[in-house]
């Protein structure tokens, strides 16, 4: 089997596949590309334990067809640093090797058989759909971060995704801070999903236009473009909570504020409390404290609208986090009352809410 590829026009392929290549782990099929040529096309898949990847890559076929495996990163990595743009490889089934290089250049890679790459298996459920790829990784660019990471507090370790009447809402959660995302989309479909944090944090870099959804029993197939992604969807007896009555909360305080500023002053703030805790007070202005065993802040931030006062700790990197979702050049913030005089602090605009609870203690 002897094919040439195109470096300058699949190098950014074989770099997304890698988003789905379990790159810690050596010598294991989910540390590989698999190879698929046939009737004059290649594919290149990847896979870990929740999604996987096929993609159509264009290259030039010298002869046959065949399939092998080949560890991921090292390929990636050779043909990132091979000084020329066409790359001849030739697979040797019998020596289980690749060649890939040219007169001057040569490498060698190891392969692995085929038949130890096993596909997802999946059965669609429903019609397929189209969505805007734009708002999909909007939407999951502003929710993916606040899952939370422990198995144990499943579903939360997912991302709730409804799309009904014309919208699709996207909620999350990891216990301490909540983010919601909502927007108007052009489909009469009515379609729910769990989707796992760890699948959104990649689709929100790699989808892109003209993007079909095909809902499946136990998985979520997306295909777009050369590319043919399909994720396991998160499964279990509990149910996802209710998170959204916490938007709902009586009001304490309101305030405005210029991003610029807060940003300012968080930054000021990080310096001593990089990894703990900040005190937010609001009377007339908004101020934000810190106070270390090894130093102190403290840092006061015009507000453009104020209306109540409040203080309370937050954790710092939460706060720095939220903003950094935000484009505005001024904030809308709330603080809410929640329960036994504790108060969390919700940032929002048209499409996104962002609410973080108060830290346990100071």
């Amino acid at each position: 089997m002897k094919f040439i590829i195109n470096k300058e026009s699949t190098l950014h392929k074989f770099k997304q596949l890698l988003k789905t290549c379990n790159s810690k782990a050596k010598g294991t099929t989910d540390a590989d590309f698999l190879f698929q040529a046939k009737d004059g096309e290649m594919y290149v898949s990847s896979i870990n334990d929740k999604s996987e990847q096929k993609i159509k890559i264009t290259c030039e076929l010298l002869d046959g067809d065949g399939s092998f495996s080949v560890p991921g990163v090292n390929f990636y990595d050779f043909i990132n640093a091979f000084p020329e743009d066409k790359i001849q490889c030739v697979y040797n089934a019998e020596e289980s090797s690749l060649l890939s290089g040219n007169k001057k250049t040569r490498f060698a890679f190891v392969t692995n058989s085929s038949e130890d790459f096993i596909p997802f298996v999946v059965v669609n459920k429903g019609d397929n759909f189209s969505i805007s790829s734009e708002l999909f990784k909007e939407g999951l660019k502003h929710v993916f971060f606040s899952a939370s990471h422990d198995w144990q507090n499943s579903p939360l370790t997912a991302i709730k995704i409804d799309i009904k009447d014309g919208f699709m809402e996207m909620l999350s959660s990891d216990l301490s801070r909540i983010s919601y995302f909502k927007c108007s989309v052009n489909t009469d479909i009515s379609y729910s999903c769990l989707l796992p944090w760890e699948t959104c944090e990649i689709l929100s870099s790699i989808c892109d236009e003209p993007m079909c959804i095909q809902p499946a029993q136990k998985h979520i197939k997306i295909t777009w473009s050369d590319t043919t992604f399909i994720s396991v969807l998160e499964s279990g007896d509990k149910s996802f909570p209710d998170l959204l009555q916490y938007f709902e909360k009586d009001d304490i305080c309101n305030i405005k504020v210029s991003s610029l500023d807060l940003h300012k002053s968080f930054k000021l703030a990080s310096l001593v409390a990089k990894d703990s805790n900040v005190l937010l007070s609001v009377d007339e202005h908004l101020y934000i404290s810190t106070n270390e065993q090894y130093g102190a802040s403290k840092d006061t931030v015009a507000l453009s609208y104020v209306d109540g006062s409040c203080s309370s700790f937050y954790y710092l990197k939460f706060l720095m986090k939220a903003l950094e979702m935000y484009d505005s050049s001024e904030l809308n913030i709330t603080f809410r009352e929640l329960k036994n005089n504790s108060f969390g602090i919700c940032f929002s605009n048209a499409n996104y809410k962002h609410i973080i609870f108060p830290a346990k203690n100071g």
